[in-house]
């Protein structure tokens, strides 16, 4: 966790000054004038507090820690000023650009007082992002090894949207895909309440009844329900529930929610769920859009586009494409994060793992279990890259 210091002003008597009042007690840096600290929060970052003077050429100090805002959004911003304008301390706070405006002359208790406030407010950001990425990020581990285990073809759905949503997030650009990335992942943990039986019959092609659509019809809301429970996982519940929804706002949930006003990550995985679900039996990528173009109202057009140019560009759109990417190896040679071009069986017939799964740690030991145990047709096909 960074504990630096970078002050920016136009006068190298001011930068000397708070560098003496401050540096015997904190790490501190010094840049003078903009071009100077626009280059240190980009070379040297990241720093935990930015001091800013407010007048110096060619930006102020409000347009300048603005930018840091972007730049660095976890730096805490102070703005120290001899001109202390009711409008530009308004502009400031209300921009969300700085923590503590601050007038010159500063005292040094009250100056030490918000430089110790800053690093209070940066340790809680940084601490509470720490403790997202670490315990959620354990969490979804967990829930998405439980439904590997309960359904590994919906687990393996699930792993190459989230794959394909990481490029479009890119294409879009979308600045923070994680809670995205977690919806994708865990779009299908509402088939755990599915009986094995009907899944089977939906994976043949085979007609279900009332009951059983109902029942599939539900995944999402059942998916929703399951995460609304953890903490942080809000907006992650309702993209889950939103996935089938319609830009035109028909399908589930049956509500008058529509057009962008369905989430933007549900209206992503509306489109990447589709061409997924259509290229499991080998359809072609491109084939798959065709047919989807034709489901007017399905999905929102601009992300339908910008879908079509990430994976057709990405992946190829014909099996020989796919054919020249293959390799052909043994049990033994797997290993975690190779991504299978063929499903694997057991010498008896029994599927194991889908066509386009990623390999992952419980996987492989179910295949290798399986391979002791049964035998395992081999060799298997995987995507050349990881060799």
């Amino acid at each position: 966790m960074s504990k630096k210091i970078l002050i920016v002003d136009d006068e190298s008597d001011v930068l000397a000054s708070l560098r003496f009042q401050l540096g015997r007690k904190y790490e501190v840096e010094t840049a003078q004038g903009i071009e100077q600290g626009l280059s240190a929060i980009v070379n040297n970052g990241p720093y935990a507090v930015v001091i800013s003077d407010m007048r110096m050429p060619r930006l102020d100090g409000i347009q300048f820690l603005a930018w840091v805002k972007a730049k660095a959004p976890d730096t805490v911003r102070i703005l120290l000023t001899a001109y202390a304008g009711l409008r530009s301390a308004m502009d400031s706070v209300n921009n969300g650009n700085v923590f503590r405006f601050l007038t010159k002359p500063c005292p040094p208790p009250v100056l030490m007082t918000a430089l110790e406030d800053a690093l209070k407010q940066y340790r809680l950001v940084t601490t509470e992002r720490e403790l997202l990425e670490k315990t959620l990020g354990g969490t979804v581990a967990v829930i998405a090894d439980i439904l590997e285990m309960a359904d590994e073809e919906a687990f393996g759905r699930a792993q190459r949207v989230r794959d394909h949503a990481k490029l479009l997030a890119k294409a879009l650009a979308i600045p923070d895909t994680w809670e995205l990335e977690i919806a994708a992942l865990l779009s299908q943990i509402g088939y755990v309440t599915v009986p094995e039986g009907v899944t089977k019959k939906q994976k043949g092609g085979l007609v279900l009844s009332d009951i059983e659509n109902a029942m599939v019809a539900r995944v999402p809301e059942i998916g929703r329900n399951l995460l609304i429970k953890i903490p942080r996982l809000e907006t992650v519940a309702e993209i889950v529930q939103y996935q089938n929804k319609n830009f035109d706002g028909t399908g589930f949930p049956a509500d008058d929610i529509a057009g962008e006003k369905i989430p933007l990550g549900a209206r992503i995985l509306k489109v990447l769920l589709d061409v997924v679900r259509l290229t499991e039996d080998r359809l072609s990528a491109q084939s798959a859009f065709q047919e989807m173009k034709c489901r007017i109202g399905y999905y929102d057009p601009k992300i339908f586009d910008a879908a079509a140019v990430s994976i057709l560009g990405s992946e190829g759109v014909n099996m020989k494409t796919a054919e020249a990417k293959m390799v052909f190896v043994s049990v033994r040679d797997l290993y975690p994060g190779l991504v299978l071009c063929e499903q694997i069986e057991t010498v008896t017939g029994l599927k194991l793992v889908s066509a386009g799964t990623k390999i992952t740690e419980p996987m492989l030991e179910k295949v290798r279990n399986f391979a002791e145990l049964t035998g395992v047709k081999e060799p298997l096909a995987v995507e050349k890259h990881g060799f």
